[in-house]
């Protein structure tokens, strides 16, 4: 629940009411017509009762602003918690995915060398089986020739 702020308006509604005091010892003119003094406090009576009712109005506003407040306040000191709990995880995902990477670009390293050696070790035994065959196409020739 808000707390109420001080309420400038029922403070003037007081002095005015106050005023209204002093002001009441009527005078009576003849005729029935109302003396400048009754005039002067019928125009306060109307004052203080329209003063009070902003003043109620403006209560309800500051009321419900200030439960506006509360609600936000509560909503977005949940969402900064949220996203201080996230933040954590993501920085420990991070982590992890810097070791995944660290280990896969090892890997990668290792089966490119491997990969190289394995071409070499095809080219040398390709020179040899070309080799051999080229032996054996001399040898098959010279045997057939004679």
């Amino acid at each position: 629940p808000p707390t109420p702020r001080p309420n400038v308006a029922m403070q003037l509604a007081s002095k005015l009411s106050f005023l209204l005091l002093l002001a009441a010892p009527r005078a009576c003119t003849a005729g029935g017509a109302a003396s400048p003094v009754e005039k002067v406090v019928k125009l306060l009576e109307d004052l203080k009762t329209r003063i009070t009712e902003d003043g109620k109005k403006e209560q309800t506003s500051y009321d419900e602003y200030a439960c506006w407040c509360e609600k936000t306040t509560t909503r977005k000191s949940k969402a900064i918690e949220d996203a201080k709990h996230g933040l954590g995880s993501l920085g420990q995902e991070i982590l992890t995915q810097r070791g995944v990477i660290a280990s896969t670009t090892v890997e990668i390293e290792q089966t490119t060398k491997d990969i190289k050696e394995n071409e070499v070790a095809q080219e040398k035994a390709t020179s040899i089986r070309q080799k051999e065959n080229r032996a054996y196409m001399e040898e098959s020739s010279e045997l057939q020739q004679a």
